[in-house]
Parts: structure tokens; sequence; C-alpha cells
């Protein structure tokens, strides 16, 4: 019975595993690392935006009664509030019960 398996990689690595095909210490399965993405849109704003002028800009606007200004801000510092369900006759009362149950087995078989 053999104890190591030794593959071959491009790089000339070679990978040892045990009995149970896990990665014995030293072993590596990617010695160059992940291949390189492009450049996202995020990336190239966060490097031309400067964060200090954008918030002095917003303020600005808020200072001008900029309602969607004020409302960033407040959700920023105080986070957005959670909406509630208004169950208005018996029949929306069962749905929302129904959807209850639903997501409470739903938690109960992931735990």
């Amino acid at each position: 019975m053999k104890l190591f398996k030794k593959n071959k990689k491009k790089s000339d690595g070679i990978v040892r595993r045990n009995k149970k095909g896990q990665l014995l210490p030293g072993s590596i399965l990617n010695p160059k690392g992940a291949p390189k993405r492009g450049t996202s849109l995020t990336e190239i704003l966060s490097n031309k935006i400067n964060a200090d002028s954008l918030a002095t800009k917003l303020i600005e606007l808020a200072d001008k009664k900029n309602l969607k200004a004020i409302t960033y801000i407040f959700d920023r510092i105080d986070g957005k509030p959670q909406q509630s369900i208004k169950v208005d006759n018996k029949q929306d009362a069962e749905w929302l019960e129904l959807f209850q149950d639903i997501k409470k087995e739903a938690n109960d078989s992931t735990e």
C-alpha cells in the first residue's frame, strides 16, 4: 500500500498526500498563486476620488437641503431603517404565518 502519491505539477512541485488524500505539510497546489485580475471600475474610481472632497461635497449638498444627500448621510451614519409588514386581513396573516414557518424550518435545517 502506498503512503504517498506524487503528482508532478507544471512548476515541478511535488504534491504529497496521506492515505486519506489530505495534503501533507510542505505541499503546494498553486505555487504561482491566483491569476491576476483586470482592473475593476471600483478600483479605478477609488484611485481617482478623494474621499475628503467627496464628503465635503456631500455635506454642502445636505446644507442646501438636498434630500437625497441628507438621506444618504443618515443611511451611512445610522443604517437604513428596517421595513415592517402590515397585515390587514386574515388571509394575509395566514400567508405571513406560513412564510415564517418555512423560514424557521429552513434555519433549523441549516444549523
